[in-house]
């Protein structure tokens, strides 16, 4: 293990740009275009093939000290296997006894556990090991081994970081400067609202749901009435049920909930289910959590399968790796060519229109047989027409490489095109898509060594907490050509940010504008957003316009606005092209430099829509003190001519102590200060979603 650890630096070291020429290779295939130094490349591969040999030298030796060189490297590097009376099998699914080589009938490897009673009496153990107490002492301690290996790496992570460090400056938040000319809007703060209590009420919207809470009903309009026109339903999805049993898993591991929201004649009906993954159906009938997820650092494979949390992240997950997260479906709900689908991080999940019930295995149709994530984007053709765009990025850190697939379909979900892109391995959350290019926004992580083969093997880290921000690289533009078979356009960005949710973007072949909610520390939970506690964690991001030069390969930064801002949405006419008029949830509430939760829906307006334009005006409406928008959603005026002419839905978690429940809201998009025009109450309440959408088809029942 000590040796295979060793070689995969060793090669990954050898694939980056700290062994290459410090110029930047703008080729889709290559590392990233940036500029890295490599003066320290000796003293790196010397010091990983030298820990290699020692690590190699130690466990040999160990195996070895009255066995014949040939016999004991043979031994150190094959299978064992777990012989007994009837059967052999692997290690991990016995208490041992004898280890035997499979090549030798009379050659015994002693490993000594506690025996069952009634099992083969271990044989005896030959003084092969040099002092033998000592070594069976030490197989009677696997988790001592465990540490000397947790140990011996971390050492070995730590020189090599050490000996990678440069004295290149960082690219930092003091260094940025910012364009006092443009609008910098923010929210008036509103200090008579005690803003702890902002925070616990908020709070309240990250409850776990069981599933006997689905229903379906008629609502009833308490405020306001249905505008003529809107007809279609409204999608929502988000993590719902994270309690099972007394155990408890992270808000985003929690299992799927789909709120279809129907309106058509003034009226408006209500229909919730879970999204029946195999997961799901699987936990629900065992009555508790069966399968590892993505942010929980709780691993239910040792209590299930028994032996150490070790053994199955170690062997079965980074060794024998990729790891197979639990596929929750509860990030994004689509309907599209006539089909809906629930949507996780991995792969979307077909459902009945009428039931909203898993479709056999959920993989049924062009639409549901390719992996895409939450994030899409559909745009409006000349014709009329439109066409969705949806992406897949992988990345596979053991290869170091990232996989990114394009594809879009036709409204009848006729597959159109695609496009495979491949380079070293980073993360996306969310794409741009223009009239001529697919761009991702490549911010710099990497992946936290200490964490991933200390923390995570010994159960102290989620495997998304495995990966941490790079500040030793720029953001980078990887720019695609939708047609054609042009070259990739990169550019690094001025300033240091990640961001996970873009607001929009276009072209004018010239020059290009990337519109995005930008954070300024990377974290992969949304702890800002989804678990806020006002001191460490609140939402700190800002809505940033990047203008890219595509044929100079420069880019310049502003910031529209500084109120803390995620979910954000632009109406079809203006997605992917010159636009005004954005959506979004903001703070509401701020207590020196701390902001409050989201709550606000905000109209951001620019002045115009020039590549250049540097002027945005904000309007919002704040549910209440307690209550908070959950990501607004835009539905289109039926012949609507403005960008602007449509409603906005949303659901508003109501955190009113005592009161405590979800509503239904209807605004005007081109008028949202005012306030809903329409509003319903849920008939029961449900946890702050993630993303929804919108179709103008209607699907409820038959109005009465």
């Amino acid at each position: 293990i000590f040796f295979r650890v060793c070689f995969f630096f060793a090669h990954k070291m050898s694939r980056t740009n700290l062994l290459n020429s410090p110029t930047p290779v703008y080729d889709v295939l290559q590392p990233h275009p940036r500029t890295t130094a490599n003066e320290h490349r000796n003293k790196v591969l010397l010091s990983i093939l030298s820990s290699g040999l020692i690590a190699f030298s130690v466990s040999y030796l160990w195996l070895s000290t009255e066995r014949t060189s040939a016999q004991s490297l043979y031994l150190s590097s094959m299978p064992r296997t777990v012989t007994t009376q009837s059967s052999s099998r692997p290690l991990v699914h016995l208490p041992v006894q004898t280890l035997r080589s499979s090549t030798s009938s009379n050659t015994d490897v002693p490993f000594v556990l506690a025996p069952q009673a009634g099992a083969e009496s271990a044989r005896p153990v030959s003084a092969g090991y040099g002092t033998a107490g000592v070594a069976q002492g030490l197989h009677r301690f696997p988790g001592l081994v465990a540490g000397v290996f947790a140990v011996a790496v971390g050492t070995l992570i730590w020189t090599t970081r050490k000996l990678m460090a440069t004295s290149a400056p960082k690219v930092g938040l003091e260094d940025v400067a910012v364009d006092k000319a443009w609008c910098m809007s923010t929210i008036a703060a509103r200090p008579e609202v005690p803003m702890q209590d902002v925070f616990e009420n908020y709070k309240t919207g990250y409850q776990s749901v069981t599933k006997d809470i689905e229903d379906e009903c008629w609502l009833e309009v308490t405020q306001g009435k249905i505008p003529e026109g809107l007809v279609g339903t409204l999608l929502r999805n988000g993590p719902a049920l994270f309690e099972r049993g007394g155990q408890k898993r992270e808000y985003l591991d929690g299992d799927g909930m789909i709120s279809q929201v129907a309106v058509k004649d003034g009226k408006v009906h209500f229909k919730s289910r879970f999204v029946g993954t195999d997961s799901f159906k699987r936990e629900e009938e065992a009555g508790r959590f069966t399968d590892m997820t993505i942010f929980t650092a709780e691993d239910p494979r040792p209590e299930i399968l028994g032996g150490p949390i070790w053994l199955y992240r170690l062997r079965d997950d980074i060794f024998g790796g990729p790891p197979s997260p639990k596929n929750n479906g509860a990030y994004n709900a689509l309907h599209w060519a006539g089909k809906t689908m629930a949507i996780d991080w991995g792969r979307p999940w077909a459902l009945d229109n009428d039931t909203l019930e898993v479709v056999g295995d959920g993989k049924t149709d062009a639409l549901s047989k390719i992996n895409y994530t939450a994030h899409y984007r559909i745009m409006e053709n000349d014709d009329g027409t439109s066409t969705i765009v949806f992406f897949n990025p992988h990345t596979d850190w053991a290869k170091y490489k990232s996989t990114v697939s394009f594809y879009e379909f036709d409204e009848q979900g006729n597959q159109l095109s695609s496009k495979v892109v491949e380079f070293d391995a980073t993360y996306f959350h969310d794409l741009i898509v223009t009239d001529n290019y697919y761009v991702l926004f490549d911010c710099p992580i990497k992946m936290d060594y200490g964490k991933a083969f200390v923390g995570y093997p010994l159960g102290k880290n989620s495997l998304g907490n495995t990966v941490s921000e790079d500040t030793d690289k720029a953001p980078l533009f990887r720019i695609y050509p939708r047609r054609g078979n042009e070259e990739p356009i990169f550019v690094e960005s001025p300033y240091f940010c990640y961001a996970f949710h873009h607001v929009n973007g276009f072209d004018d072949g010239k020059k290009m504008v990337f519109d995005t909610c930008t954070w300024d520390r990377f974290t992969l939970y949304f702890t800002d957003i989804v678990k806020p506690d006002g001191k460490e964690f609140y939402p700190k991001t800002k809505m940033s316009r990047f203008v890219i030069d595509l044929e100079k390969g420069t880019c310049e930064r502003k910031v529209i606005h500084e109120t803390p801002c995620e979910y954000p949405v632009v109406g079809p006419k203006g997605t992917g092209k010159p636009y005004q008029h954005s959506y979004m949830c903001t703070s509401a509430v701020k207590d020196g430099e701390v902001h409050g939760p989201l709550q606000a829906i905000t109209k951001v307006s620019m002045k115009d829509t020039s590549v250049d334009c540097a002027e945005a005006t904000l309007e919002s409406w704040v549910p209440g003190d307690y209550k908070f928008s959950m990501e607004p959603v835009f539905a289109q005026r039926p012949g609507a001519k403005a960008e602007d002419d449509g409603w906005i839905l949303s659901l508003i978690h109501d955190g009113t102590p005592g009161n405590v429940g979800t509503d239904f809201v209807v605004l005007d998009a081109q008028n949202v200060e005012q306030g809903p025009i329409a509003t319903c109450r849920l008939p029961h309440y449900v946890p702050i979603g993630v993303h929804g959408s919108f179709t103008p088809e209607y699907l409820g029942p038959a109005t009465a």
